[in-house]
């Protein structure tokens, strides 16, 4: 989810400043000056009683500083009072950050909402509101904001390449693949080099079952792997090609960049089993065996429960593998298991 991360800080620098612009009280400041230095420890110990006599400026500092240490309530209040002395954008913004994170979500969008409505080009805004309808799981009202956003934004900027692939995947999060693609595509356009785009619109394609759609965009992230473009990255070993369901558990399907004949066990196709909490349940591989005779190619689907616990379901492909054929048997794997669990 890198698209949907913003630079916070960065944020709250620009706005912040606008917001004390008008001001010339010594103590705000020093204030941006700690802040700046992201002394947040300074601010709070420094600046503890006397909130009355700050101005609004000075109150957004300390208000933020309490809530960078999750005093999420004393810094709900600070900023309260900041707004009854200045109604601002910044303090909106920030009131929502704090709401968000104390799991009050509808008072969060209302507080981005009056950001919005105070500076239509807060982009962080409309951001932070797109974000709380997908953790609703209300994509669709995802997707309306994030047009909204784009209403607003530079064509080829960074804001612009973000917003079209939150698109991309509010959409596919509701399963509308087709109209993920645009969106995706436009990314890559934009910036070739986006791998993580290109990932998701693999993903929308093999939702589609348009498999040969997938193939150049594979090579250019495996050429990118070689290239040694994706160290550190998520794709550093490998890329996620299908998320699906089965039995109301969350599967992820990852191709290993690792191919070929070898002397050595591999696994290829990786399909993730999660918990409900989004940790590993148990996983389901192809691997690789340098075992075959006669020059072929041998894998076998495996599934692992844990490090000392691995269960070879007897199933082999040679030359003719593919993600489609061992896809299809790892899905039906993958429901045995689990419906042997509810017996």
């Amino acid at each position: 989810m890198r698209k949907l991360i913003y630079v916070f800080l960065l944020f709250f620098f620009v706005h912040s400043n606008l917001l004390i612009a008008q001001e010339t009280d010594s103590r705000t400041e020093e204030l941006e000056k700690l802040f700046i230095g992201e002394k947040y420890d300074d601010i709070i110990a420094k600046y503890s009683k006397d909130f009355e006599n700050l101005e609004a400026g000075s109150l957004f500092y300390i208000a933020y500083a309490h809530s960078i240490k999750e005093n999420y309530e004393k810094a709900l209040s600070l900023v309260n009072l900041a707004l009854e002395k200045e109604d601002n954008s910044a303090s909106h913004f920030l009131k929502g950050t704090i709401l968000k994170n104390i799991h009050r979500p509808s008072e969060a969008i209302t507080s981005f909402q009056k950001s919005i409505e105070l500076d239509p080009n807060d982009l962080n805004a409309y951001n932070e509101i797109s974000l709380i309808f997908v953790d609703m799981e209300k994509f669709d009202l995802a997707v309306n904001i994030a047009q909204e956003a784009l209403k607003h934004v530079e064509k080829g900027s960074d804001e612009d390449l973000m917003y079209n692939y939150n698109l991309g995947l509010f959409e596919s999060l509701q399963g509308n693949f087709e109209k993920s693609i645009p969106y995706f595509e436009y990314v890559i356009q934009m910036n070739p080099k986006d791998y993580t785009a290109q990932s998701k619109l693999i993903q929308s394609y093999y939702h589609l079952k348009e498999y040969e759609k997938a193939e150049p965009l594979k090579k250019n992230i495996y050429k990118a792997y070689a290239d040694s473009l994706l160290v550190g990255t998520e794709q550093e070993d490998m890329f996620c090609v299908e998320q699906f369901n089965i039995a109301g558990k969350k599967i992820l399907a990852f191709e290993r960049y690792e191919d070929g004949k070898s002397t050595k066990i591999y696994n290829k196709h990786c399909f993730y089993i999660l918990k409900p909490d989004g940790t590993l349940d148990f996983r389901v591989q192809s691997e690789y065996s340098p075992f075959a005779e006669n020059g072929e190619m041998l894998y076998y689907l495996c599934a692992t429960y844990s490090v000392t616990s691995r269960y070879n379901s007897g199933i082999a492909y040679t030359n003719d593998y593919s993600y489609q054929k061992v896809s299809k048997d790892a899905k039906k794997l993958i429901e045995e298991i689990l419906a042997k669990r509810t017996k």
